[in-house]
């Protein structure tokens, strides 16, 4: 999973971004930057997927 693409989803499933897996993978404060990165696209509520594995939402 941590290689996995990392995808931003709407609160309906919708892909908004999908991110590429650095070489070494991911760490959670890398996860963080894409976060604050995309943050324009992701205030009406959001998740977060590595691959198909739900990691994180705006709703929590």
């Amino acid at each position: 999973m941590k290689h996995q693409a990392f995808e931003i989803r709407s609160l309906a499933g919708n892909v908004l971004a999908t991110v590429t897996a650095p070489v070494s993978g991911w760490t959670h404060e890398q996860l963080l930057d894409v976060a604050v990165q995309h943050e324009a696209i992701t205030r009406d509520g959001a998740d977060g997927y590595l691959g198909t594995q739900w990691v994180g939402s705006t709703e929590i």
